[in-house]
């Protein structure tokens, strides 16, 4: 089977998947900084089975026919802009 192409951020709670201590399917990390940079590619060209995406990215995403569903991971609820009324929630999705 081949390994799961996968885009996420660097975050204490995703540290160890992408270092290998978390078992489970066989994953390629792919990094791009900054990750908003891999919401564009996956959306643009779908790039990576399962990407971090901002909910607003995916929405339009969605609205722009993209074969991608939502699998609501968060893997950080820090704000992404301090004026924002909602916290930062990105979800992972991955393409079908």
């Amino acid at each position: 089977m081949q390994p799961l192409k996968i885009a996420i951020g660097n975050y204490g709670i995703t540290r160890a998947l992408k270092d290998g201590n978390v078992r489970g399917p066989a994953l390629q990390h792919i990094e791009v900084s900054p990750i908003t940079a891999a919401m564009r590619r996956m959306v643009r060209t779908l790039e990576f089975d399962v990407c971090e995406m901002a909910f607003t990215t995916y929405l339009c995403a969605k609205a722009l026919g993209k074969p991608i569903v939502a699998i609501p991971a968060f893997v950080t609820s820090a704000p992404r802009r301090p004026a924002s009324a909602a916290r930062g929630s990105p979800f992972l999705y991955r393409t079908r």
